[in-house]
């Protein structure tokens, strides 16, 4: 049991971060990305995490 537990901590969730932290950050660069295109200005750098928090409020 303490192995299992060793093994998450160690390798699935620091994998859990970091997908979260790319898709948040991907995020954002595609809303940049989007209004660059339309000639506007876009999001503020933490909007995607804003946006985030809000829906997990929900």
């Amino acid at each position: 049991m303490a192995i299992a537990s060793a093994l998450f901590n160690i390798i699935v969730f620091p994998g859990f971060l970091f997908l979260g932290l790319m898709g948040l950050i991907f995020e954002y660069v595609d809303r940049i990305l989007y209004a660059r295109f339309q000639n506007r200005q876009g999001p503020p750098f933490f909007q995607p995490l804003a946006d985030f928090i809000k829906l997990t409020a929900k």
